[in-house]
């Protein structure tokens, strides 16, 4: 989970072959089977007990998404020797047809998951297709679905957490422009200026002499809107 990879087997025995190669590799599997839950409730219960969640679980969604971002961060529910943890769903589909609502929110914790491979790695070439293989999704389907939960689609997205993320960058060190185009993913200072003017109008270097400049506020951080 450390990677919020995730990957749907249609066929038990490749989801087997999987599990058994996971193993040989010293990571941790936890298996789960959801052909066995009845309602919402059961979910919450099964994976709270399985990832060892604290007390103050509050067995609910917005509760479990919490509680897997801590998960992934190794503070609980894995052995820290473990290359790393593989939580395996069976019968999500049965559990789908019962409890439809409930299903929907974990894929979209899914694609949340998503968004913060691009948090991590802004840098990486991340395409539409990418980003929906981390979530278990075909590129059509995680395009929506990432569409309605973050407002924005995805390589919109891509593009204001990379621009956002330089002018972090700018206003807080003093790496010369072409190391914080690198550092955001863009090939040439050349072309991280023009999409930074594009997105702020107003240009990278300038920007961060107005951010060092007191009593010369900048109206693009201001103004700035996080989606």
């Amino acid at each position: 989970m450390a990677a919020s990879f995730v990957r749907l087997f249609w066929r038990r025995a490749l989801l087997e072959e999987a599990i058994d190669w996971l193993l040989e590799h010293g990571y941790q599997v936890v298996r789960l089977d959801a052909s066995t839950w009845e309602r919402e409730q059961d979910m919450l219960t099964a994976i709270a007990k399985a990832l060892d969640f604290p007390d103050h679980y509050g067995r609910n969604l917005d509760a479990l998404n919490d509680c897997l971002s801590d998960v992934a961060a190794f503070e609980y529910g894995a052995r820290r020797v473990a290359t790393g943890l593989v939580v395996a769903f069976t019968g999500y589909d049965r559990f789908t047809a019962r409890c439809p609502r409930a299903a929907q929110i974990v894929l979209d914790i899914i694609a949340d998951q998503a968004r913060g491979a691009i948090h991590r790695d802004p840098a990486r070439p991340w395409s539409v297709a990418g980003l929906g293989e981390h979530a278990g999704l075909s590129r059509a389907a995680f395009s929506r679905r990432f569409t309605a939960l973050v407002g924005r689609p995805p390589l919109t997205y891509l593009t204001w957490w990379r621009l956002t993320t330089a002018m972090r960058l700018l206003r807080d060190s003093d790496a010369p422009l072409g190391v914080v185009a690198e550092q955001v993913g863009y090939g040439s200072e050349f072309a991280f200026a023009n999409a930074f003017k594009r997105e702020f109008n107003i240009a990278p270097g300038r920007y961060r002499r107005n951010s060092r400049s007191p009593g010369r506020p900048n109206p693009v951080d201001s103004d700035l809107a996080s989606p």
